[in-house]
């Protein structure tokens, strides 16, 4: 392309992005959500009654208090140690590199973390803060898993690790742990190698695993664990099985049809733009030929030319965004409805899919234009927007108890009861 022709695309698609937007919106309510209530969403047998088809369910919720610590290393010559508590749960079977040039191993986070303010120069803090660990998973994975307690130093730049404590979470989900423990503060044993962490001094804890809704047993926890507020933080964990974490895969069908479509419109409107400018430079020409300035009138000549040619190109690209639209519109319920099926199980899922997404089922002509485009990617962001309702939705109905687990996290037995 010739240094004209850029400079004219660019100009061109510029002035598109600021003056020629697409106007998505078709009445004064289609852009709003939609399904967001809970009563539209389908309902889903209890996690608590999957015990038979799922290994046992990991459904409680876990408290953890930072109590106190006492005999921690010294963080340099100059001065001591400005230590906090951090808690995770993390994967005692899978590590991964860390650090500069990735010179250590740490245990792979499986949660957030929960993490107390710092004593300042103390080397045996005491913190007095609870955290508590929101678990929802149909099938438990505490055999894979560890209450991970870190350590460490406060400092201007990167924090150092001045050691840390594990325990099985199947010990923790047992009831096991519950209450007051003391543990040895220890390396990384994610690294043997990794000797920056002292492991030095202990660190006490409160540990309490409470039934899911036993909201007695959780305050009475974070009382015991010395705690002046409720708790820092609340940690959900749904292990990766939740499917309402994976409704971005199904909503990217109909944002990629949405985008198809406003495609075809900006090329439509590229096009009409080009065409507005070889007619002006016509016109422009004729006024040159009149006045018989034939400088200006072969100059105005060159650009109608070249603005045809643009035009030309732009109807070529134009042909094919719309024959792409056409399809991706012809083909979005199938798409919707093979994607939803390959996410989460079961029939009732598919189907609130598609009921979410039906605005968007519209006839389409070969080349639908104008005002009827503008209609159609409307009612794209509409379908949109309902899906994300639709997530929300089984987002509160998995904290709820109700679950619906993506295929690719439990076996088939499990999902076969959750899809029932």
């Amino acid at each position: 392309m010739s240094f004209l022709s850029r400079c004219a695309v660019t100009f061109a698609l510029n002035y598109l992005a600021n003056s020629m937007r697409v106007n998505t919106k078709v009445g004064s309510n289609e852009t709003q959500d939609v399904g967001a209530d809970t009563k539209d969403c389908p309902r889903f047998p209890p996690i608590a009654g999957a015990s038979d088809q799922c290994r046992e369910a990991m459904y409680g919720t876990l408290v953890v208090g930072c109590v106190s610590a006492e005999g921690l290393h010294k963080g340099s010559f100059f001065d001591k140690s400005d230590p906090y508590c951090r808690v995770r749960l993390s994967d005692k079977s899978a590590t991964e590199s860390r650090g500069f040039l990735k010179k250590y191993k740490k245990f792979i986070a499986r949660s957030a973390s929960g993490q107390t303010g710092y004593k300042n120069n103390d080397l045996s803090p005491t913190w007095n803060e609870a955290f508590t660990f929101e678990l929802v998973c149909p099938t438990s994975m505490a055999h894979l898993w560890q209450l991970e307690v870190a350590i460490k130093d406060k400092d201007i730049d990167a924090d150092d690790d001045l050691g840390f404590a594990y325990v099985p979470l199947e010990q923790v989900v047992a009831g096991q742990m519950n209450g007051e423990k003391t543990l040895q503060i220890v390396t990384n044993k994610a690294d043997s190698k990794d000797k920056r962490g002292k492991g030095k001094g202990k660190v006490k804890l409160f540990v309490q695993y409470c039934a899911p809704g036993d909201h007695s047993c959780k305050q009475g926890a974070v009382h015991s664990a010395g705690a002046a507020i409720e708790s820092r933080s609340n940690i959900r964990v749904e292990c990766g099985q939740s499917c309402y974490a994976h409704m971005k895969k199904v909503i990217s069908v109909v944002d990629s049809a949405r985008s198809k479509v406003q495609e075809a419109i900006q090329q439509d409107n590229l096009a009409d733009h080009f065409d507005g400018l070889g007619d002006h430079y016509d016109d422009v020409g004729d006024h040159a030929d009149d006045t018989g300035n034939h400088e200006a009138e072969a100059h105005a000549q060159h650009l109608e030319d070249r603005y045809d040619h643009l035009e030309d190109r732009a109807e070529a690209n134009t042909k094919h965004a719309w024959k792409v639209a056409v399809a991706d519109m012809g083909s979005l319920k199938r798409d919707l409805e093979r994607t939803a099926s390959t996410t989460c199980p079961g029939s009732a899922f598919v189907q609130s899919v598609v009921d979410a997404a039906s605005p968007a089922f519209v006839s389409v002509k070969k080349k639908f234009k104008g005002s009827h485009a503008k209609a159609v990617s409307g009612r794209l962001n509409q379908a949109g927007a309902a899906l994300k309702s639709l997530g929300h939705c089984l987002e509160q109905r998995w904290w709820a108890g109700e679950t619906l687990p993506n295929i690719h996290s439990v076996s088939d037995h499990c999902q076969a009861y959750f899809a029932r």
